[in-house]
C-alpha cells in the first residue's frame, strides 16, 4: 500500500498551486492586459491617422483642381476672352450672377463661351453651375423667361447634392455682332 501524503504536503501543494494561479493573473495584469490597451490605442491612433491623410488627399484634389480652373480662366482672361472683351457682357454677366444669387442660388461656377455667330446675331453660351432648392432654381428660371428676351434658358439639369439640388443651366445669350449698327464691341 502506497503511503497517503500528509496534510502538510497536501497544504504545500495547494499553496503553490495558488502561487502560480496568482503570479499567472499578476502576470496578466501587469503584462498582457497594459500590451492589450497599448494596441488598442495605436489601433484608434492610427485609424485617425488614415482619415485625416485621406481627408488631406481630398483637399489637395480640390485645391489641384481649383488651381486648373484659375489657370484656365487666367489664361481666357488674358486672351480677352472671359467675357467678349466688353464692358456690357462683363455687366451682363455680373448681373447674371446678382439674379441667381438673389433667387437663392450659391453659384458654383459661371463659364461663358466665345461668342459665335448665328444669322444676323452672335450668340454666347452661358454654363451656369449653382446649388440650392428646387424653389430657387425654378425662380430663376421665370426670372431669365421674364427678362430680356436676349437672354434665353436651352437647358437644366438637377441632381440631389447635400440636402439641395446642383443644377447646372446652360443660357443663350444672342447679342448683336460688333460690325452690325448697334453692334457690340
Amino acid at each position: 500500500m502506497k503511503p497517503r501524503p500528509t496534510p502538510s504536503l497536501l497544504l504545500t501543494a495547494a499553496a503553490a498551486g495558488a502561487i502560480v494561479a496568482g503570479s499567472t493573473g499578476a502576470a496578466w495584469l501587469g503584462l498582457v492586459a497594459p500590451a492589450r490597451a497599448a494596441a488598442a490605442s495605436t489601433q484608434a491612433a492610427a485609424s485617425r491617422l488614415a482619415a485625416a491623410k485621406a481627408e488631406r488627399h481630398e483637399v489637395a484634389v480640390e485645391l489641384a483642381a481649383a488651381r486648373a480652373e484659375e489657370a484656365r480662366l487666367a489664361e481666357r482672361a488674358a486672351a480677352g476672352v472671359v467675357a467678349g472683351r466688353s464692358e456690357e457682357r462683363n455687366a451682363r454677366l455680373a448681373g447674371l450672377l446678382d439674379l441667381a444669387a438673389s433667387g437663392g442660388l450659391e453659384v458654383l461656377r459661371l463659364d461663358p463661351g466665345e461668342p459665335v455667330r448665328a444669322g444676323g446675331w452672335a450668340e454666347v453660351a452661358i454654363e451656369l453651375e449653382a446649388r440650392g432648392s428646387y424653389a430657387a432654381h425654378r425662380a430663376f428660371l421665370g426670372r431669365i423667361q421674364s427678362g430680356p428676351r436676349d437672354l434665353r434658358s436651352t437647358s437644366l439639369s438637377l441632381r440631389p447634392e447635400g440636402g439641395g439640388l446642383l443644377g447646372r443651366h446652360l443660357l443663350t445669350w444672342s447679342i448683336v455682332p460688333p460690325e452690325a449698327p448697334g453692334g457690340v464691341p
